[in-house]
């Protein structure tokens, strides 16, 4: 009887930490798509600032 109150215990203690894992795994996921579809629709401008700020980094460890 004492091992079935354990098991019980840790089941209830247990189980909101499943919970919010799950939650936070969906979270990520939605997080990973925004972040997805972000990147492709706006892929011609990060480029064109990829290049421009690459070429600032230069001009400032030359100047160091």
């Amino acid at each position: 009887m004492k091992n079935f109150a354990k098991i019980i215990s840790m089941l209830i203690l247990t189980l909101p930490f499943f919970a919010h894992a799950s939650d936070g795994a969906e979270a990520l996921q939605m997080s990973h798509e925004r972040t997805r579809a972000f990147l492709l629709n706006n892929r011609r401008k990060l480029r064109s600032t990829k290049g421009k700020c690459a070429k600032r980094l230069n001009k400032k460890k030359r100047s160091y």
